[in-house]
């Protein structure tokens, strides 16, 4: 599908310190009958079950932008839009700029709401 998937270097520190918290606090006080080296185990193993869920979860960003709109009008557009405001917040010293999204569903995006959630399965689950 020419998706690039790279892996930066702060990954490993956030995989070291993810197992090594759930090592030495939360399972040892969750389990507290297991060996030690089960502990770090289960630790690196919920860490990379937490890094492929994320990497799953990107994915399907990735894949699901082939069935965004082609339209700028269209709220399922690719990107956000492009009229840009600035917004003055009295806590924050800065101006933040703000990118608006569509302010109303287009008809595609209309057919599309009825295409997903009119759907019979959903209909017989519904009470």
């Amino acid at each position: 599908m020419g998706i690039p998937i790279g892996l930066d270097y702060s990954w490993f520190l956030v995989f070291a310190l993810l197992t090594w918290m759930l090592a030495t606090s939360y399972y040892p006080s969750e389990f507290k009958n297991w060996p030690p080296m089960l502990y770090w185990f289960t630790g690196a193993v919920t860490a990379i079950m937490l890094f492929v869920s994320v990497l799953l979860h990107e994915l399907g960003h990735a894949l699901g932008i082939k069935g965004h709109s082609d339209s700028k009008k269209d709220i399922m557009y690719w990107q956000m839009q492009d009229k840009v405001r600035q917004i003055y917040l009295p806590v924050v010293p800065y101006p933040i700029f703000w990118r608006s999204l569509v302010k109303e569903p287009s008809q595609r995006d209309i057919n599309t709401l009825i295409r997903l959630y009119n759907s019979a399965g959903l209909a017989k689950r519904m009470p």
